[in-house]
């Protein structure tokens, strides 16, 4: 009975260690002015994506609602808000814009990222 536990444990343990680490995604949504690159940070322990726009340098921690079929958050404008949601399965991520100059709604895709290798 003993060794049967341990081989159920250690078969289970690389699952949970895969889904406690972050999950890095590299972003192009098409709009109408061009295509806009988005970096997603993904953790699904916090509840939480950190998203980074390399073009203008903002970057911001924000709380998100992991769905089974899809991670939902959003993210301040000037005016308004964008609402992003990213597929779990394809990896597509929608852009809806609200109360800015520029309303609709936007697509785009994901691809998976190594993490940066780190010195410290």
């Amino acid at each position: 009975m003993a060794m049967r536990l341990a081989v159920l444990i250690g078969l289970m343990v690389p699952g949970i260690a895969h889904a406690a680490g972050p999950t890095y995604l590299a972003c192009t949504i098409d709009t109408a002015t061009g295509p806009v690159a988005i970096n997603l940070t993904v953790d699904d322990v916090s509840r939480s994506v950190f998203y980074e726009a390399p073009a203008t340098g903002f970057a911001s921690r924000r709380s998100a609602t992991f769905l089974p079929d899809k991670i939902v958050f959003e993210v301040p404008l000037t005016v308004g808000a964008a609402e992003f949601a990213v597929s779990r399965t394809d990896l597509t991520i929608t852009r809806t814009v609200t109360a800015n100059r520029t309303p609709g709604v936007d697509q785009g895709k994901c691809t998976r990222q190594k993490p940066a290798k780190r010195a410290f």
